[in-house]
């Protein structure tokens, strides 16, 4: 899974019918529970690497390539008690191959399948976009399942939309060595636009990986709920 708003307005192309957004129960989806666009629940799966062995034990990781420490600060000026969805808009989405639901209070998983389109990217912008102008803190659980290298056109999509001054944290689980690569080289160029804003790690396995998001959001409304130091007379 925020400069001025997350992603750039939708282009003049609208996702066709495939990409339309379907109204779902508007119960938050159980963390247990993650839905294909066939209603049936996916499968465990063994994340593995681009040479088809399976991955070894996860280590979150910064883009930098180094081991990410539980203490890594991230600007929080900004951070207060994240907002919820709000109750008018649905709880999952499904486009193409890929779906999303939203977690209470403030988790959005996105599940991708095969190839990540631009129009995809636009699509999860959108559907994102109510609960992201209102929100204090950004969180996102994405499930790489299947996801081939990002084409130019999507990592353009990514880096390219705006996103507001307010911590983003991504926690990504699965996807080959290719795919962890570019997606850290995109985000990168993200954190250039605006530093110290963007939070990401990869894992292979989801377990520990919604671990990590919890320590981060306690850290971050921890330091939130801390009064600035008053300057020194």
């Amino acid at each position: 899974m925020t400069h001025h708003a997350p992603f750039a307005s939708p282009p003049d192309g609208l996702p066709g019918p495939e990409s339309s957004i379907r109204h779902a129960e508007r119960l938050a989806a159980p963390e247990s529970s993650i839905r294909h666009a066939d209603g049936l629940a996916a499968p465990a799966s063994t994340p593995r690497h681009a040479d088809g062995l399976a991955a070894p034990a996860s280590t979150p990781r910064h883009a930098d390539g180094l081991a990410a420490p539980e203490s890594t600060p991230l600007d929080t000026a900004e951070v207060e008690a994240p907002a919820s969805l709000p109750p008018d808009l649905p709880r999952e989405w499904y486009f193409g191959r890929h779906s999303m639901h939203f977690e209470p209070p403030d988790l959005q998983v996105v599940v991708l399948e095969g190839e990540v389109s631009a129009d995809d990217i636009q699509f999860i912008a959108d559907a994102n976009r109510p609960f992201y102008e209102q929100a204090s803190l950004s969180i996102s659980l994405i499930l790489l399942k299947s996801v081939a290298v990002a084409s130019p056109g999507t990592r353009k999509a990514v880096a390219s939309n705006p996103m507001r001054p307010i911590p983003h944290v991504l926690a990504f689980v699965g996807g080959s060595f290719a795919t962890r690569v570019v997606t850290t080289v995109v985000l990168r160029a993200a954190n250039l636009i605006t530093p110290g804003k963007t939070l990401f790690a990869f894992f292979d396995d989801e377990k520990p990986a919604r671990e990590w998001i919890d320590a981060r959001r306690r850290e971050l409304s921890s330091r939130a709920a801390t009064p600035a130091a008053s300057p020194a007379p």
